[in-house]
């Protein structure tokens, strides 16, 4: 599988960077003020990296400088992450009476990633290499079974919920779970791909946190504010795309190849895509599908 990622993914890299460099897409987002006027010349276009093999140790001491507090912003969606689960799942330590261990599991894989996403940069930072590799092997098991826990709380909250509800109503809130097995399973497998690209890694872990951003805050945002969930879904995943999309700005901006911000903001959009179309025929087929598959 790695091999058949590295040889598909630099066609699919270039085709796409080949499209930003005539100019015309960061053309546009300049007129609006995102990027200064000097950057409407297309000798400019022409001088983003055309694939990742331009990532080397160089480039990422360089994006070092854009990314160095990285690791307080994965502190923030953590602490926030702590407050969403809060009402829902820690209040009943110890006993976590009427709780199973798909949930329990689920939790610690969730908390043992954001240690590890927490930790990685900032080893960097101070120039812990050893122990950031080492550490990184670990995210090489962790990762399938962050995806295991979340298809198991999925599972089991199908199996409960079909028991006294519409099975239509419980494929459409499927919507959530199916993409963020997929996608968390597809950024982790790009940041392992690129692993000796050390700044398109960091980008793709960076998108491992961008999903993690819903749970936590859209509990947060019905709890303590009172948002109806619809409304709390809607808001938390296009934020998560909003950022993603900064990001990609910020690249462009700073002349970064764009490649792994435009693969994960539009990633992210498929995400808010599904969620939209819950409803549809085709969502419902799928989830079906994938529903008698898996679970």
């Amino acid at each position: 599988m790695r091999d058949f990622m590295q040889k598909i993914l630099p066609l699919t890299q270039n085709y796409l960077v080949s499209c930003l460099r005539t100019g015309r897409f960061v053309r546009q987002i300049a007129q609006i003020g995102w990027l200064p006027p000097r950057d409407y010349d297309c000798h400019y276009f022409a001088s983003i990296p055309a694939n990742l093999n331009t990532f080397t140790t160089n480039s990422f001491t360089i994006m070092e400088k854009s990314f160095k507090n990285i690791g307080y912003f994965f502190v923030l969606i953590w602490i926030t992450a702590l407050i969403g689960f809060h009402q829902t799942y820690t209040i009943f330590f110890p006993t976590f009476k009427g709780f199973r261990w798909e949930q329990h599991f689920h939790g610690a894989m969730l908390m043992a990633w954001f240690f590890m996403l927490i930790v990685q940069p900032f080893l960097i930072k101070f120039g812990k290499n050893d122990w950031h590799r080492i550490i990184g092997k670990i995210g090489y098991v962790l990762a399938p079974l962050v995806c295991f826990s979340i298809l198991e709380v999925s599972r089991l909250v199908y199996l409960r919920e079909t028991a006294h509800r519409p099975e239509n109503e419980v494929l459409s809130q499927l919507s959530l779970d199916i993409p963020a097995i997929l996608t968390f399973g597809l950024f982790a497998l790009l940041a392992f791909v690129y692993q000796k690209q050390p700044a398109a890694h960091m980008r793709y872990m960076i998108a491992t946190s961008l999903l993690m951003i819903g749970p936590g805050l859209g509990r947060a945002l019905i709890i303590f504010g009172g948002i109806p969930f619809p409304v709390s879904v809607m808001a938390v995943l296009f934020l998560s795309t909003f950022i993603a999309v900064v990001f990609l700005l910020v690249d462009i901006r700073n002349r970064k190849s764009p490649i792994p911000f435009l693969v994960i903001s539009l990633v992210l959009s498929l995400n808010l895509f599904c969620w939209l179309f819950q409803t549809s025929d085709w969502w419902l087929m799928f989830a079906k599908t994938f529903a008698n598959i898996f679970f």
